[in-house]
């Protein structure tokens, strides 16, 4: 259903919500206009938070300079999709996991009056792999040798 009025819809997805350290994770995030009117300087903005590193994104119009995809302009009904792929990390060693909420969001020249709801969230849980075996009361003995 198309309004008169601008509404610009966000949904944000993720590959895998629940890794171990290190994994690398997918975003798609898919940018939708669902007024009349075309919606100009469109600009997306996906600041990861500590825990995710970004490593690339892929976008199929416009230009992209981290955290921001300049969209420009989009018209009725037109819907674009980003990918933006990071590497999941543990911020914490003492945790034995961790959720990283990552959330994107919209600026243009014209309101955006989310007549439709977005939903710009989500949730990423990195788990700490823990070691297959201790090794307690052992002497550790280490040669150096000099130069």
């Amino acid at each position: 259903m198309y309004s008169c009025n601008r509404d610009i819809v966000l949904n944000k997805s993720v590959d895998n919500s629940n890794v171990i350290d290190g994994t690398i994770v997918n975003f798609t995030i898919t940018v939708e206009s669902l007024g009349i009117d075309p919606v100009t300087n469109i600009v997306i903005t996906d600041v990861l938070p500590d825990g995710l590193e970004f490593i690339s994104a892929s976008v199929p119009t416009g230009s992209f300079s981290y955290p921001n995809w300049s969209l420009g302009t989009l018209n009725q009904g037109e819907l674009v999709t980003m990918t933006l792929t990071a590497r999941a990390r543990m911020n914490n060693i003492y945790l034995s996991s961790v959720t990283h909420t990552n959330t994107v969001s919209n600026s243009q020249d014209q309101v955006d009056n989310n007549i439709t709801a977005d939903n710009p969230s989500v949730n990423v849980q990195v788990n700490r792999i823990a070691p297959a075996s201790v090794i307690s009361n052992r002497r550790i003995t280490v040669r150096v040798n000099k130069f």
